[in-house]
């Protein structure tokens, strides 16, 4: 029986290994490379009937590192009940915040080699004195226009193919992350926008839960106020800007556990137009238009109109481009976006845009139109932004 259950420990053991979190990560990699007097440490072992995170055999010395959770009452008896058993066997205990190693691993490392010098460290249990708190930072999220968009095929996967070039411009919305420790995960949403779902739904919150869920992050509160500027529904990668954005913001407050690849593997997974927003500037994109190819930046001015009470979904325009393909209409040549020429028909606010400035260009799936140089008149009904200008940058933080 006993042997048995040594089995079933070193087994539990290996899972943890292999599943170890983002702290859990760097404090290895730093014990690995770090010399303590030479000692050499393991990474989750068994020790009677607990498994301990890492452990010196020869020093008899063990780092725990602990998250939000350990401050729940359950779990402070448990910590006490094994921390008296390790110290009954001999051992040294030095628990670490799981928040400490995000913030400052340098410090941490300073901390654990000081307590392992120490000449009175023998039976005594060494908690690092915490400074998990909360931690903020602002992103700015910049809206796209897409100087030209060609729809190149149907994909398997039901989207379509594009070759098209996008931009960034300056307009911006902005996201405001708080991080905190919590006894559980929370993802919590707020705004100005009475425009967009404040939930699940919005591509912030799922740009926020597949960032944790990629490094491994639970037992933190993530607060997300969203100031909108750019117009939802709009054609100017409102919503992706705010998902790339969130990725690009929770990345920094962690200390960047992701690569700049990565964060554009993760965009990538979210939608269409992230990537450009995380990347900026002037960009030749193709497959969904995640795929980008960098073209020499050029600074223009730009106008934006739209009609307020219009909004186009990208489902919407894409399923009226395939109906039209089976069409006679053979005027889509004229039109620099593809798409354009798909709703254009369907909407007479569109067709007022137009007939108005006939050099403008619908961006994206509309319903937005952008010129170049030229600024739009106000009039009841639609929205104006004038005085902008392309910039040759991405979200990123103020």
């Amino acid at each position: 029986m006993k042997r048995n259950f040594s089995i079933i420990q070193k087994l539990n053991a290996k899972n943890l290994r292999n599943n170890a979190t983002l702290p859990e990560q760097i404090l290895w990699n730093k014990l690995r490379k770090s010399q303590f007097n030479n000692l050499k440490f393991r990474r989750q072992q068994p020790v009677g009937k607990y498994i301990v995170d890492f452990i010196c055999c020869s020093e008899k010395i063990i780092i725990e590192l602990d998250g939000g959770q350990h401050n729940e009452i359950k779990n402070i008896n448990y910590d006490k009940i094994r921390d008296n058993f390790l110290q009954q066997e001999g051992y040294t205990v030095i628990r670490i915040w799981n928040n400490d190693i995000l913030n400052n691993i340098d410090n941490v490392m300073e901390y654990i080699n000081n307590k392992i010098k120490s000449p009175t460290r023998k039976l005594k249990i060494s908690t690092l004195p915490s400074r998990e708190g909360t931690k903020s930072i602002k992103i700015q999220c910049p809206a796209k226009i897409n100087l030209t968009l060609k729809i190149t095929g149907k994909r398997d996967d039901g989207f379509h193919n594009l070759d098209s070039i996008m931009q960034t411009i300056s307009l911006f919305d902005y996201l405001t992350i708080f991080v905190e420790p919590s006894e559980k995960t929370e993802i919590i949403l707020s705004g100005t926008s009475d425009e967009i779902p404040y939930n699940e739904k919005n591509l912030v919150y799922k740009a926020a839960k597949l960032f944790l869920d990629t490094v491994k992050m639970d037992s933190y509160k993530i607060s997300i106020f969203i100031e909108k500027n750019i117009p939802v529904a709009a054609g100017l990668a409102g919503g992706s800007t705010d998902g790339a954005g969130t990725l690009y913001g929770l990345n920094k407050i962690f200390n960047e556990p992701l690569s700049r690849k990565e964060l554009h593997e993760l965009c990538a997974k979210l939608g269409s137009d992230l990537n450009l927003c995380l990347e900026g500037g002037r960009q030749k994109t193709s497959g969904r238009g995640e795929i980008l190819e960098p073209l020499p930046f050029e600074e223009f001015d730009v106008s934006l109109i739209k009609p307020i009470n219009l909004g186009i979904s990208a489902k919407e325009a894409y399923t009226k481009f395939s109906q039209k393909m089976k069409t006679s209409d053979n005027t889509r040549s004229n039109y620099i976006n593809d798409l354009e020429w798909a709703v254009i028909d369907d909407y007479k606010e569109l067709q007022h845009i137009k007939e108005k400035y006939p050099n403008s260009v619908m961006s994206g799936s509309g319903s937005t139109y952008f010129g170049l140089g030229i600024d739009f008149k106000n009039e009841d009904s639609f929205w104006v932004k004038n005085g902008l200008k392309s910039i040759p940058y991405g979200v990123k933080e103020i």
